[in-house]
């Protein structure tokens, strides 16, 4: 066997390496923009933001409107974005319409922003933000800082 027969081989090697190369940073790039890093509450009654900071940008959410959700209810079919595992990542559509997700688990809060804008926002102490959520909600100042 001479050099002639290894050089096509090489080729379709490199070739798949870029490929994988290129799917490993597309995955990574969502994980940085999607990925809640820290999550934190601010205001008190009908002034009350969620702030979700990913290592890519920081989200001041408005509150209108929020609930306990599951991934399983809310998110329905991915739009852009990604979904691994537990991870349910980007733009979805289900029955609340567009929502853009930052799930790292399946149980969460969707949040509904001043502008009609849906978020699920989901990680493993969601509930802490619930509850932060409707302690705002009565008036009361819980400590509200999450780390994920």
């Amino acid at each position: 066997m001479g050099w002639g027969a290894a050089v096509p081989v090489f080729f379709v090697l490199l070739s798949l390496l870029l490929i994988v190369i290129f799917a490993v940073l597309k995955i990574k790039l969502q994980f940085d923009e999607y990925v809640p890093l820290k999550v934190a509450i601010m205001g008190d009654g009908e002034d009350r933001k969620v702030l979700v900071e990913t290592k890519k940008k920081r989200l001041e959410l408005k509150v209108r409107d929020f609930r306990r959700a599951s991934s399983k209810d809310v998110l329905e079919v991915r739009i852009n974005g990604l979904s691994l595992g537990k991870y349910r990542l980007g733009l979805y559509k289900g029955p609340y319409g567009y929502v853009e997700s930052y799930a790292t688990s399946d149980s969460g809060v969707l949040i509904e922003d001043e502008s009609g804008r849906k978020y699920f926002v989901a990680f493993k102490n969601s509930e802490e933000l619930l509850d932060s959520l409707k302690e705002r909600r009565a008036g009361r100042s819980p400590s509200t800082r999450s780390e994920v």
